[in-house]
């Protein structure tokens, strides 16, 4: 992908935002007011409306990756890990989403520098690996609908207790929702 940019250097007044990918600072720091993005995402709605959320606006979210729900419906094996959920910290991106709550849609994992979508319903996180935000604003269909469409879009289904880079994060018995 020749437009992807993880560059993750200075934003000027934004310090905590150094580490979002560049291509999505300088979206966001060329809109005035929060970013729009209107798309086809259901075809019988037509166009609809995505807002990004403005650059002060965005924070760390913690995202909840429930064991359980990869056992019954993913055909993980970790049976002893079963009952644990798993805290991944990730940027939560959208203020308003059509139709559906808008958290977890769209986040950056600043772990594993990767766009993903955060199924908070059931505590499922998909990463779209070498993803960059260009991708994403030339095929919105594809990544927005990928929650809810996981097997028609390229996606990688998150297991951090199977996952080196997420080495260091403990789990957890009680969520803090």
């Amino acid at each position: 992908m020749d437009d992807r940019s993880f560059r993750l250097g200075d934003h000027g007044q934004y310090p905590t935002m150094n580490k979002l990918p560049t291509e999505l600072v300088e979206k966001l720091k060329s809109t005035s007011g929060n970013f729009k993005l209107t798309t086809v995402l259901h075809e019988e709605l037509g166009e609809e409306t995505i807002t990004f959320r403005e650059l002060d606006e965005i924070a760390i979210a913690t995202l909840y990756v429930e064991v359980d729900e990869y056992i019954e419906n993913y055909g993980d094996q970790s049976t002893e890990l079963a009952g644990n959920y798993y805290p991944i910290s990730g940027y939560d991106l959208l203020l308003d989403f059509p139709g559906y709550r808008a958290f977890g849609v769209l986040v950056w994992l600043p772990g594993t520098l990767e766009f993903a979508t955060y199924d908070e319903d059931h505590c499922v996180l998909r990463s779209f690996p070498n993803c960059g935000f260009n991708d994403i604003l030339k095929n919105p269909k594809r990544f927005f609908n990928c929650m809810w469409y996981p097997d028609e879009f390229e996606n990688h289904l998150v297991r951090p207790w199977d996952d080196e880079r997420f080495g260091e994060i403990v789990p957890t018995k009680t969520p803090e929702w």
